[in-house]
């Protein structure tokens, strides 16, 4: 994404652009840098299960568009296996999610 520059301005345009997946800006909604995640900590998270991360889980579940999803998986090469595991360790522990059928027409 470039930045604002003026119409008159003399100034040169950036040249460099910023890479970070959609799926990490939505999991990134704190103001606090501390908590901030980058792409291959995210990666580690959705390859197995974890209970400390539901709240990101449940996030990204619920509130990221399917072909986000779609995006960031075959960005990191990760598996959907492990995708399709996560989401049904969740519908055990019977949380409200979309159903998955939207989110593997994507992948």
């Amino acid at each position: 994404m470039f930045g604002y520059r003026r119409k008159d301005s003399s100034a040169q345009p950036p040249q460099k652009t910023v890479s970070i997946p959609a799926l990490v800006t939505l999991c990134n909604y704190s103001y606090d840098p501390s908590r901030h995640i980058d792409t291959q900590t995210l990666r580690k998270i959705l390859t197995t299960y974890s209970p400390k991360y539901t709240y990101l889980y449940l996030r990204i579940f619920n509130e990221a568009s399917p072909r986000m999803i779609a995006s960031f998986i075959h960005h990191v090469r990760l598996d959907p296996d492990n995708i399709r595991a996560i989401y049904e360790r969740l519908r055990q522990r019977e949380f409200a999610l979309r159903p998955l059928d939207e989110l593997l027409s994507y992948i």
